[in-house]
């Protein structure tokens, strides 16, 4: 008999993995990489955003943008995927959506349940839907003796922008067995520090805060997928790529999942792992009715040209301007920043804003019409 699923640690270990891909938000709006005209003395934004006044219609700005940068799309998708305008145009329906309450009418009935028992014996243990993330846990459960089967509605692969984590995490996937120390060594790009955190504090005045080890390695997320991928099947473990799913219908003696494509049959496992992430049809289905509390948007760029001796730190929240009036809401920005391992001058940037999710907030269009 296999050990009880799902070992406490192991679960602490999937939230981990969950923080690693942070930066995987409701709406990712990535640039590539440009080449800033000169050298930066220094590595902070500037502080003064201002709003951009101009004849032109509304949003010709941020699509002459768009329309001019050509990107490298990534074949594995999500985030550092090139971006159109009409791309842009459609997120922001979806936030229309969001906020008029209609996103949380719109869910389907993704997982049923059934009286009646599946057949046969369920093939695997535990299923997991979704490799990006879900190729870990399956490693870890495959290493503890579970026979496990990962279901990819795309090919398996990581993409080449790198992931943030510290060392000391790292290493946690190094004793659950699904890295080795060499599989680590060979995925961390950069190792940097220290780490700044600052925000505009009373009268305007900054507060900032230098910490180390806090994501401080840039680490690629092709190669630890690759790592991990080979020792889950070394393992014996089962990688279904691309292979979408339709449905999944859950029975008192395990959960049968069901594929998009014709003639196909049911994997079905005593346990279903949903990796899917936020645009999962399983967690979009249990949040059917509930109105989102908020949103963060998000864009990022890599850019090259810094001076090498001010790039040597990141910028895990930084903040440098206070809360401002945008339309009927207030918007706040803050950055993180991260040296990148492709270069001594080049590093990558995010710039976010947290909203609720009331009728009132700007559009992203909008927040994109803001020049910083």
């Amino acid at each position: 008999m296999p050990p009880p699923l799902l070992p406490r640690r192991l679960l602490r270990l999937l939230m981990q993995l969950l923080a690693i891909a942070s930066i995987t938000h409701a709406f990712f709006l990535p640039f590539p990489r440009r080449t800033l005209p000169t050298p930066h003395a220094t590595t902070t934004p500037a502080t003064t955003p201002t709003i951009i006044t101009s004849e032109e219609a509304f949003g010709a700005r941020t699509k002459r943008i768009l329309d001019g940068i050509v990107a490298d799309a990534d074949a594995s998708g999500g985030a550092g995927s090139s971006i159109s305008f009409s791309t842009l145009q459609a997120i922001d329906r979806a936030w229309d959506a969001v906020k008029t309450g209609r996103a949380a009418k719109e869910a389907p009935t993704f997982v049923r349940e059934t009286d009646n028992l599946l057949p046969n014996t369920p093939q695997f243990d535990v299923v997991i839907a979704g490799g990006t993330l879900g190729i870990f846990m399956a490693t870890a459960l495959q290493k503890k003796g579970f026979n496990v089967c990962v279901v990819e509605r795309g090919p398996l692969k990581g993409r080449t922008q790198e992931w943030n984590i510290s060392r000391k995490e790292m290493m946690e996937l190094v004793e659950e067995g699904v890295l080795s120390e060499e599989d680590v060594e060979a995925a961390i790009g950069i190792d940097f520090n220290p780490i700044r955190v600052g925000f505009v504090g009373e009268n305007d005045e900054p507060y900032t805060l230098w910490t180390k080890d806090v994501l401080h390695l840039g680490v690629s997320p092709s190669v630890l997928l690759a790592r991990a991928q080979a020792r889950f099947l070394a393992a014996g473990g089962v990688v279904r790529e691309n292979t979408p799913i339709k449905g999944v219908k859950i029975a008192s003696n395990g959960a049968a999942i069901e594929l998009e494509r014709e003639g196909m049959e049911d994997i079905t496992g005593r346990l279903l792992i949903d990796c899917m992430g936020n645009q999962s049809p399983i967690s979009r289905q249990s949040r059917a009715g509930q109105q989102p509390d908020g949103i963060c948007i998000v864009v990022g760029t890599m850019a090259s040209g810094f001076a090498p001796e001010n790039n040597t730190y990141a910028d895990l929240l930084y903040s440098n301007t206070p809360t401002l009036d945008k339309g009927k809401s207030q918007v706040h920005w803050f950055w993180e920043a991260f040296p990148a391992s492709s270069g001594k001058e080049d590093r990558t940037t995010y710039l976010f804003m947290y909203c609720d999710a009331k009728p009132e907030r700007p559009s992203i269009l909008e927040c994109f019409e803001v020049h910083m």
